[in-house]
């Protein structure tokens, strides 16, 4: 079942439409495992499986729960003087932890999906733990990760990481130069792995998010 805010004629007819016109969740049984099996060796030693999505895979994606707890966030502050605009990004450490929600609801992420190229799924003792959507944008020879979650109960696993390597493949055999993901300013635990993996902070956007501020980070992979 889906959530129950997430229920109604609309939203359903949404996901069959998906689900039944976009070439993009046809039968993938028969593809190869490229990505293949490998063990993530952190608190539980997981046998995970990155592979493309099935159809029966997107109402467990749709469910799975994006909130993060973050203890620091990125401050930006704008100063204009002499024809000069400084923007400058700020590490602050909050007074407690909080939670950050995921910017987006389930209607947006089934809107972004009708435009993405690829849905990869990490798939963890015949259980979903996680997945990220990516889109090609050879204009600028660029891969985009819009939507990353891994499921709670399986972060700090080395799951993320096997989700991004992935991604990296993806981005490689495409011949794209650059892989790009982004996060909410909130979300330090995500800004923090995209840091260490070795994608580099590119921008920001204040309007991106309904309500928060969007920080993109990139990386060459080519």
């Amino acid at each position: 079942m889906f959530p129950p805010h997430v229920m109604g004629r609309c939203f359903a007819c949404q996901m069959m439409a998906l689900m039944l016109q976009s070439k993009r969740w046809s039968r993938r049984r028969a593809e190869p495992h490229f990505w293949g099996q490998g063990v993530c060796h952190r608190r539980v030693a997981l046998n995970v499986e990155i592979r493309h999505a099935l159809r029966a895979d997107l109402e467990a994606c749709l469910q799975m729960d994006g909130s993060c707890v973050s203890d620091h966030i990125w401050q930006i502050s704008r100063r204009e003087s002499q024809g000069q605009i400084v923007l400058t990004l700020s590490e602050v450490r909050l007074p407690r932890p909080v939670t950050v929600p995921y910017p987006r609801t389930p209607e947006d992420i089934i809107e972004i999906w009708r435009g993405v190229d690829a849905l990869l799924v990490a798939e963890a003792g015949g259980q979903l733990c996680g997945y990220l959507d990516l889109r090609a944008e050879g204009w600028h020879s660029t891969a985009r990760i819009i939507n990353f979650i891994v499921a709670n109960g399986y972060r700090q696993q080395g799951v993320g990481t096997r989700l991004l390597g992935a991604a990296v493949q993806w981005a490689r055999t495409r011949r794209l130069q650059y892989l790009m993901a982004e996060a909410p300013a909130q979300s330090w635990p995500a800004i923090s792995f995209y840091r260490k993996l070795g994608l580099e902070f590119c921008g920001f956007h204040d309007r991106y998010y309904s309500a928060q501020v969007a920080l993109f980070f990139i990386r060459r992979v080519s």
